[in-house]
């Protein structure tokens, strides 16, 4: 026996590191290996222990003897002079290589679905609201104006998208009154006539906004205080015009307005007479005062 054989049976701290392993072990002929801090030992049978306390020399021996596996012929000693393993490596873990399997689905699995109606449909929008941008500035040719009167019919909404304000509007009276009727009487209904009635009211008098007074009177049931507004501010438009020449223009055109509303009904002579009456006297130089005058006297 070596010295450090005689040192390790004297030596219970010694032993015990000695069989120290890394990894718990557990189940050991019945009983439980500790391990804490690189020191192996058994629990005592009746499974209690020390807190902090060192193995005996007796339990170092049994605890070498279940871990060794020793012989019965086989004494610790003997086991002094091989080397002793410090380290347990962990156990290789179970392969799951056969269960994986890398999916991989073919390409023609992938398939985009494109949206060809709501492009198409986008597309004829933003055609439509090109053409409204041109309607503000000059007349539309006949293709241009069925596309956006068309889209009108199939997008109600897109009158609140076109870029149509009062200014807007009365643009579109002078450059395109078709067009003008037509989203007026869309909107018939709606409280956004009335921002359009109001432009209407204030637009310098032209043919073009006569026109569409005149269509909208004759197609729709309008609000009952705008005709009566419409008029009055025609009439007095006449007065305020210096230029003789304008003037007799004007008043033709004022005319012929009034004769249109009241052989379609529109407005009610009961509600005009004394102001139209005084309007045919004052113009009475001109031909169509005194046409309208005579009109009056027959109904």
């Amino acid at each position: 026996m070596t010295t450090d054989s005689h040192q390790l049976l004297s030596d219970p701290k010694m032993a015990v590191k000695l069989f120290g392993i890394r990894k718990d072990l557990h189940d050991l002929n019945g009983r439980t290996c500790l391990h804490s801090n690189g020191v192996l030992a058994l629990e005592d049978d009746d499974g209690k222990r020390e807190e902090g306390g060192l193995p005996t020399v007796d339990e170092a021996r049994a605890a070498a003897v279940a871990v060794f596996d020793l012989a019965p012929g086989e004494s610790l000693e003997d086991l002094f002079h091989a080397q002793l393993p410090l380290y347990v490596p962990e156990p290789p873990l179970p392969s799951f290589r056969p269960q994986l399997q890398w999916i991989d689905p073919p390409l023609s699995l992938h398939v985009l679905m494109v949206d060809v109606h709501g492009q198409k449909e986008q597309a004829e929008r933003e055609l439509a609201k090109s053409y409204m941008d041109i309607a503000f500035h000059r007349q539309l040719t006949d293709q241009q104006f069925q596309t956006v009167a068309g889209f009108f019919d199939r997008d109600p909404l897109f009158l609140h998208d076109c870029g149509l304000s009062q200014d807007a509007f009365l643009l579109l009276v002078e450059h395109n009154p078709n067009l003008a009727v037509g989203v007026t009487l869309r909107l018939v209904g709606s409280t956004k006539i009335n921002d359009y009635l109001k432009a209407l009211i204030t637009a310098p008098l032209t043919l073009h906004t006569v026109e569409v007074v005149n269509r909208l009177a004759t197609e729709t049931d309008l609000p009952e205080e705008f005709l009566p507004l419409y008029v009055s501010g025609c009439i007095q438009g006449c007065d305020k015009v210096t230029d003789p020449a304008m003037q007799a223009r004007q008043v033709r055109l004022v005319c012929l307005f009034l004769q249109s509303l009241l052989r379609n009904g529109a407005i009610s002579l009961a509600d005009f007479s004394v102001e139209i009456e005084a309007f045919c006297v004052q113009f009475s130089r001109i031909k169509e005062a005194a046409g309208l005058f005579q009109l009056i006297k027959q109904q």
